[in-house]
Parts: structure tokens; C-alpha cells; sequence
């Protein structure tokens, strides 16, 4: 939003209605009383008023953050990620905004101006506070959101390493037996135990046997 101010009127100057404004259209008795003061207060008032509305926004961020975060370690899935980065960029944004007015208002309270009054300054310093606070805490948040981010790796690499660790447990279990099944599935005419009648079943067995022994000693090593 954009202000002219001088010392009979006030234009602002922004694309969408704020619903403080209009409240303080409605509000006539409340409109006299910042005229009487002059047209700094009036300003003072919208301004003030606007940058409150960082607070409960900041809020509600936080809360979210928190969710997600909880989220990102028990199921890290696209549609997270996906809010993850949306609430990133929203972060930054507000972060823009913030410092934008907190150099703004950093000079609007440490210059004479001619139509700021030294009865007003110290509520313009006092709107520079908040908007110190408010940008801190979206500083604060997009630290946040990005630890977010990195849990949201982590956990999706750390499950995806218990993946290809289980794969890889199986594909070794099933390569000696493999090497066995080959042996056996050549074309020879005298294969060991090809001639006992219970040579495919004795078979089996080693091959039962062997992927045991194997899943005992894995499980002893922890790796599964």
C-alpha cells in the first residue's frame, strides 16, 4: 500500500479493500478522535493496525511448521513436500514484506519529517518494534521450514536406505541358491543325486538350509 500524507489529508492506496480500514470508516466516532489528533495519528492507526496482522498469520505458520515437522518423520510423502516448499516461499515472502517496512519505518522514526509530529514518534516507534519482532520471527520461521525440509530428506533417505538394505539381504539370500538352481539346471547327463529318488527334494533342503544359516547370522549382525 502507498500514503500521501500531509497535514490536512491522508490518501492511501492499495488494490484490494483492508478490513481495518473499512472498520475505521464505520467507526466515526473513533475517525474524529484521530483527526482531532491529526492526520500522522491516522496514520499511525492504519499502519499499526495492518502490521498486527503479521502476528496471528506468524501464528499459524508456526503451528503448521510444527505439524509438518511431526509429519516429515512418521510419513514424508510428494504431497508434504509439496506443502513444505509452497509454506517456504510464503515464508520468504512475508520476509520481503517485513524488511522492506522495517527499513522504512527505521527511517520514518530516526529523521525529522515535516509531517510527523514529536507527539506521534514514539508510536512510530513503537509500530517499529513490532515490525523488528514480526520480521525476526518470519527470520526465525524460515529456519524453521527449512529444518523441515532437511528432516523430509533425511527421513525419505533413511527410508529408502532400509529399502534397498532389505533388497539387498534378499538378493543375497537367493544367490548362492541361484548358483545351486544353475548347477543343477545343466544339460549333463550325470548330475550328483540325479539318480537318488529323493535328490530334488535333498535339494531343496540344502537350499532351505543354506538361506537360514544366512538370515541367522544377518539377523546376529543386526542388519535386518
Amino acid at each position: 500500500m502507498d500514503f500521501i500524507l500531509n497535514n490536512n489529508l491522508l490518501i492511501t492506496n492499495h488494490k484490494k479493500p483492508f478490513k481495518s480500514f473499512e472498520t475505521l470508516k464505520e467507526d466515526s466516532e473513533k475517525l474524529i478522535k484521530l483527526f482531532t489528533k491529526g492526520t500522522d495519528f491516522l496514520f499511525h492507526h492504519l499502519v499499526d493496525k495492518e502490521i498486527d496482522e503479521f502476528y496471528p498469520t506468524l501464528e499459524l505458520i508456526t503451528e503448521t511448521i510444527e505439524e509438518m515437522e511431526d509429519e516429515a518423520i512418521s510419513n514424508p510423502n510428494t504431497k508434504l513436500l509439496s506443502e513444505i516448499l509452497k509454506l517456504k516461499r510464503e515464508i520468504n515472502k512475508i520476509k520481503k514484506i517485513t524488511l522492506a517496512n522495517r527499513e522504512k519505518f527505521s527511517y520514518l522514526t530516526k529523521n525529522n519529517l515535516p509531517y510527523i509530529s514529536k507527539k506521534s514518534l514514539p508510536y512510530f516507534r513503537d509500530v517499529y518494534d513490532h515490525i523488528i519482532r514480526a520480521s525476526d520471527l518470519a527470520e526465525d520461521l524460515r529456519e524453521s521450514i527449512s529444518n523441515v525440509y532437511d528432516i523430509y530428506n533425511s527421513t525419505l533417505s533413511n527410508n529408502m536406505n532400509q529399502v534397498m538394505k532389505t533388497l539387498s539381504i534378499f538378493a543375497t539370500i537367493f544367490l548362492p541358491l541361484g548358483v545351486i538352481s544353475g548347477i543343477y539346471g545343466t544339460n549333463f547327463l550325470k548330475l550328483p543325486g540325479s539318480e537318488f529318488a529323493y535328490g530334488f527334494w535333498s535339494m531343496i533342503f540344502v537350499m532351505f538350509f543354506i538361506s537360514t544359516i544366512m538370515m541367522i547370522i544377518f539377523k546376529k549382525k543386526n542388519w535386518f
